[in-house]
């Protein structure tokens, strides 16, 4: 290990469950700044770089995840959990960022099939073809939803996990490990994810590519303590209450 390369795992020094967790309370902050204070511009600035550490993480849960099929549902049902709460108190129908990454999991998993048919060393040409076919249909359909629903970040902020995922690609002909570390590789894509999403949005979703700093001191570990659900719960808890304290306020 080189100097450099040295000094950078030196640098390294937070792990999956302190990222969540910061992820979190700038979440916090964000909504709070939505839903009760937003007049203070600077709440929504902070909470910009909230949704990219979210979406880092479901892409590192869809590589690592020993349960597709569960850990889908798992987020699909609590964001449908949470448009039926959002419902009750706004009266509108609106899908929240379990629905956006539920999306987003659904179109890494098709990527990951194509991924296996690229890498069998018996290629069916035609199956190949089906699993990109399917690709672009489930993206038209997207496309179609996003302009038509409300939902959070729209088909750019689907897009994000994706585009973190297609790091794990790197092995099909060019080893871009010998290039780039794939981490770094991934918050690259992520950078250009997050470009699309400021372009779409505008204003202080710039903001957002900040992120980038706290993710790049990422350690690869998940942490001593285990918090899946703590950040599962999270979520639907803080914005229930906040809307309730917006009912009395």
């Amino acid at each position: 290990m080189n100097s450099n390369s040295m000094l950078l795992a030196k640098l390294q020094v937070l792990n999956g469950n302190q990222l969540k967790i910061l992820a979190c309370v700038l979440m916090l902050i964000d909504h709070i700044g939505a839903i009760l204070l937003p007049e203070i511009t600077v709440l929504r600035i902070i909470g910009r770089l909230a949704f990219p550490i979210f979406a880092y993480f479901i892409a590192e849960g869809c590589k690592y995840t020993h349960n597709k099929t569960k850990y889908f549902l798992l987020i699909a049902i609590l964001g449908i959990a949470m448009m039926i709460v959002q419902f009750a108190f706004t009266d509108e129908l609106f899908g929240n960022i379990f629905i956006t990454f539920a999306m987003s999991i659904l179109l890494i998993y098709l990527f990951d099939e194509l991924k296996k048919e690229i890498l069998n060393q018996k290629i069916n040409a035609l199956r190949q073809i089906g699993w990109y076919s399917i690709i672009i249909i489930v993206l038209v359909i997207y496309a179609i939803i996003c302009s038509n629903v409300s939902i959070d970040y729209g088909l750019a902020g689907v897009m994000v996990p994706v585009l973190i995922s297609l790091a794990n690609f790197y092995k099909l002909k060019v080893d871009m490990a010998e290039i780039l570390d794939n981490k770094y590789f991934r918050l690259i894509l992520l950078a250009f994810g997050l470009i699309a999403v400021s372009i779409v949005y505008g204003g202080i979703q710039y903001w957002s590519l900040l992120v980038l700093i706290p993710l790049a001191l990422y350690n690869g570990e998940r942490g001593k303590w285990k918090m899946k659900y703590f950040f599962y719960i999270f979520y639907p808890t803080h914005i229930a209450l906040l809307y309730g304290l917006s009912l009395v306020l």
